[in-house]
């Protein structure tokens, strides 16, 4: 139990000392490269899902049109609601296509990335 005291004590002493504060100043120097990472990771992953949903939606889409359905009310009600404001959907024949503008992390930043997702389902098929 002493042992663990004293390995405690020596702990604390070297925080308090010249070495804890290198250390605080360390993090304290990676943390803004840190969180900047881990936006663009966010950002990323972002892009992904709006890239994938867009794809979704277009085969979605093809899929209604051939069969005889509204193509472009499919297209739409199958995107996430957050990606529906900035997304347009085309069907011309068999080919759906789905154009969705990728959301931004930053609020207020308006987003120039858009991603297209397309896919044809020719009729004869079904």
């Amino acid at each position: 139990m002493r042992e663990a005291a004293l390995a405690s004590r020596r702990t604390l002493e070297l925080l308090r000392g010249e070495s804890g504060l290198a250390l605080t100043t360390e993090f304290v120097g990676w943390l803004p490269l840190l969180l900047v990472t881990g936006l663009c990771m966010w950002q990323t992953l972002l892009y992904a899902w709006s890239a994938t949903a867009a794809s979704n939606a277009a085969r979605t889409a093809s899929r209604a049109e051939a069969r005889g359905g509204d193509g472009v009310a499919a297209g739409r009600r199958s995107l996430d609601p957050a990606l529906r404001g900035g997304a347009s959907v085309r069907v011309t024949g068999e080919t759906a296509i789905v154009h969705v503008r990728v959301p931004v992390i930053a609020p207020g930043w308006d987003s120039s990335f858009e991603v297209t997702g397309t896919a044809t389902l020719p009729r004869d098929g079904l």
